[in-house]
């Protein structure tokens, strides 16, 4: 078991060593889903099949089909001059333009989609603009403010398959989970925002609030019509994306020139391949069931349950960058030491953020892959950002499970 748990850590050297050398994330992680594959025996025909069979399967495909079109359609929203409209809109009603930075990310973080930070990251590049920050305030406030609602909103598949596999109620999460997203918000703030100078506006007389309100709707309808579809009816969201998109382009005051030429800067194959790596790496960690081996590992060390409880979902959090997956991997592995037939919810909520923290920190976590490549951010500086919220939000939830 010590062998494989060093071939694991092995493969995540090797991806943080070529991350520090800057190469290009999507080859790294497709070179580390080869090197992930041949540590654990899988020969050169089983390899190029899961290689082949993710790349092409169907959500691999969902996948960057959403992706793409959100980018695309973020591109339109910019080039139509609405994300400006947005930021001044919003400037008319918050009076603080740090405030009016993070209020589109925490908007849209209601929605749970995959790359979803891809929305807000035009809104926040044209407030972040005008308070000068560097492209890696911009990532962590896009980044982070995106991810606010995760330990309990109950949209969320993490929270939902938490529920299923503790069997407790979702309820019962909710009310045990949702401080931390104060805490978050605390994190964001306290460690980001007071950090930015308070850049003063030029006074435009007496706001009109319903014309603020009704700047930010007409700006960004496309983006609320999403969410509320996608909150009201069970329909697929790259279906959902894709006709709103096409409307907004059919409708869209800019002539047909350019609105072919924004949808031609809206496509990128680096995102693709970024995309379709992140999917094949997944599949390998599935594939060459490396991950099943960490929970044993760990006991053979003589480890504490506590420290279990932390490791186990922060290592697979880290490597796979999915709530979905540190939850349906080392939960059901974890239950002994959360307490039967009735789990202890303060012991799960402590493993849920482990492995939400080291899903944050994931350089496979589309959401800050996607971010940091928009706003052509150093991976290293974003961390230097990151880590301090992170840490106090494992701090509050280790204090809790002391003073209960």
């Amino acid at each position: 078991m010590m062998l494989e748990l060093i071939k694991i850590l092995l493969v995540v050297l090797f991806i943080v060593f070529f991350i520090w050398r800057k190469w290009d994330l999507g080859l790294n992680l497709v070179l580390a889903s080869i090197l992930l594959g041949l540590l654990f025996g899988l020969g050169p025909l089983s390899l190029i099949k899961n290689v082949v069979y993710t790349a092409v399967d169907r959500s691999t495909l969902e996948l960057v089909g959403v992706v793409i079109i959100i980018i695309i359609l973020g591109r339109l929203l910019k080039d139509s001059g609405n994300l400006t409209l947005m930021s001044q809109s919003m400037e008319g009603l918050v009076a603080d333009r740090r405030v009016a930075l993070v209020i589109p990310p925490a908007l849209i973080g209601l929605l749970p989609m995959p790359g979803g930070a891809m929305f807000s990251a035009p809104m926040v590049q044209e407030t972040g603009e005008k308070l000068n920050l560097t492209p890696q305030q911009k990532t962590f406030f896009n980044y982070w403010f995106r991810h606010l609602w995760e330990y309990w909103w109950p949209l969320y598949p993490g929270l939902i398959m938490e529920a299923v596999i503790l069997q407790v109620s979702i309820r019962k999460l909710m009310a045990v989970q949702w401080p931390l997203t104060l805490v978050a918000i605390f994190g964001g703030v306290l460690l980001g925002l007071v950090q930015v100078p308070k850049l003063k506006r030029e006074k435009r007389g007496s706001p009109d609030f319903w014309a603020g309100l009704w700047g930010i709707t007409r700006s960004i309808w496309p983006v609320l019509f999403i969410i509320g579809v996608m909150i009201a009816f069970r329909v697929k969201l790259i279906w959902v994306v894709f006709a709103v998109t096409l409307i907004f382009l059919v409708t869209s005051p800019l002539d047909w020139r350019e609105r072919w030429q924004s949808v031609k800067e809206g496509f990128s194959w680096r995102t693709i391949l970024l995309l379709v790596s992140v999917m094949i790496f997944k599949g390998m960690l599935e594939a060459s069931n490396a991950l099943t081996v960490l929970p044993n590992s760990f006991q053979q060390l003589g480890l504490s349950p506590l420290f279990l409880l932390f490791s186990v979902p922060f290592l697979v959090g880290l490597l796979t960058g999915v709530n979905q997956a540190y939850i349906g991997i080392s939960f059901p592995l974890l239950l002994p030491f959360m307490g039967q037939p009735s789990p202890d919810l303060s012991l799960a909520m402590f493993a849920y953020v482990s492995g939400f923290m080291g899903v944050l920190l994931s350089p496979v976590h589309l959401c800050l892959s996607l971010t940091k490549d928009y706003f052509n951010a150093d991976f290293a500086k974003i961390y230097k950002l990151l880590i301090k919220p992170v840490l106090l939000i494992v701090l509050f939830t280790a204090v809790l499970l002391v003073v209960r």
